[in-house]
């Protein structure tokens, strides 16, 4: 789970593709810093991920929380969390 935003086309958006390999009906991201701040947060299944930015402006590497729910098939739904790192 490390990503590395630097625009080199490789690993610059964190997202939990291998999930999503499956027949998701929907879909919620959250990504907090260590003080629990949410820096990312999207419900969309076909876009990027996280970028490594809050508001424009780059984050500082380290480690971030995620938080990911979602209904598959939609007859169940799953629950994902654990820590991701950026580098940069």
């Amino acid at each position: 789970n490390v990503f590395t935003p630097n625009n080199d086309g490789t690993n610059d958006y964190f997202f939990p593709g291998p999930l999503l390999s499956r027949k998701v009906a929907s879909f919620r991201m959250h990504i907090f810093n260590r003080w629990g701040q949410m820096v990312f947060e999207t419900t969309n299944a076909n876009n990027r991920g996280w970028d490594g930015k809050l508001n424009g402006k780059d984050q500082p590497e380290g480690v971030y929380i995620y938080i990911v729910d979602a209904m598959i098939n939609d007859d169940h739904t799953e629950h994902y969390e654990g820590n991701l790192t950026l580098i940069r």
